[in-house]
């Protein structure tokens, strides 16, 4: 029998229970739109997958582990023994999102909305059925219950009728478009992040500044999931063509980890991953860091507080939506 971690079936228990693995409301996934007037359903919607959402719910979750330690963790194993439902219960209850993050969330997706709209792009939104995307399912190995979460989005797209998929960040296109179709049989799905349906929002060239130590401009921390798994950094550099920005030493595939997503099974080793990113990035004497997946901006902030380094990040939609 395999071992699984502690922090790993806690998220298998929520799950199960949630249809998340942070105990969060359904309703948190697309209470965001409901002013937006977006048409319910179509052929082509744009689907969150609840990651930037959810992600104010996982800061809470790591500090709570942070400030629990070793003995709040054994006392917590104590207590799966005894009852899993009740240690669900106590982690839905007690863990609430964080107001800066879920702000953030919130702003990023309502700023892709407005993009899309100025693209002519037209998209409908399934509100209730915008679940979670079960992608942390799959990375922390969670085969079984990753495959059976999967099926259950796809019936939910395919009764809906659907079949073009937007998405909003790395993590959530990678697994649509790479991971499902290895679980799923006959599956027939288009998936495009929003970058790659955008229309160019500049009509000159691109606009790049060699690395410097100029507080003036942003610095760009490319996602991992996004330039190397994805393969989308030609995508990235055209929606920023009209900002002039910094690129840290290493970029585009030889970007560095923002320690995500094992924030939830090892707070320190993340912690120590996003430091040395983050360093990098403050080398170049940016007060403001660009990046374009809610795991790099959780995971950052927290290592640029460690660092006491006083930097604003913020996410590719702001860059674009202010341009």
């Amino acid at each position: 029998m395999s071992y699984i971690p502690f922090q790993a079936r806690v998220v298998r228990i929520l799950e199960k229970r949630y249809n998340n693995p942070l105990g969060a409301p359904n309703s948190i996934c697309y209470r965001w739109a409901l002013d937006l007037g977006l048409k319910r359903g179509g052929d082509t919607i744009l689907y969150t997958g609840c990651l930037y959402q959810l992600m104010s719910y996982a800061v809470s979750l790591v500090k709570m582990y942070e400030r629990l330690g070793r003995f709040g963790q054994s006392a917590a194993q104590m207590l799966m023994k005894i009852s899993e439902g009740l240690l669900a219960w106590l982690v839905a209850r007690f863990v609430r999102p964080d107001s800066d993050v879920y702000s953030y969330s919130v702003g990023s997706l309502r700023n892709i909305v407005e993009i899309l709209r100025r693209s002519g792009i037209e998209f409908g939104y399934l509100y209730e059925g915008d679940i979670y995307s079960g992608v942390y399912l799959y990375e922390l190995g969670l085969e079984e219950d990753f495959a059976n979460h999967a099926q259950n989005v796809y019936n939910i797209f395919k009764s809906a009728g659907v079949k073009r998929v937007i998405t909003v960040d790395p993590h959530t296109t990678y697994i649509l478009k790479e991971i499902y179709p290895r679980y799923i049989d006959s599956y027939q799905l288009e998936v495009f992040h929003y970058l790659e349906v955008i229309k160019d929002m500049s009509e000159g060239a691109m606009k790049k500044s060699p690395a410097s130590h100029n507080g003036d401009l942003p610095v760009i921390h490319d996602s991992c999931y996004m330039v190397r798994k994805l393969g989308l950094y030609r995508a990235v550099r055209r929606s920023l063509s009209n900002i002039r920005y910094i690129e840290p030493k290493r970029t585009g595939v030889n970007t560095l980890c923002c320690g995500g997503p094992i924030e939830g099974v090892s707070q320190s080793l993340a912690l120590k991953v996003a430091i040395k990113r983050a360093e990098e990035l403050a080398s170049t004497g940016s007060r403001r860091v660009i990046v374009m997946c809610p795991i790099c901006y959780v995971n950052l902030k927290r290592a640029f507080a460690k660092l006491r380094y006083r930097v604003a990040v913020t996410d590719i939609s702001e860059e674009i939506y202010r341009s």
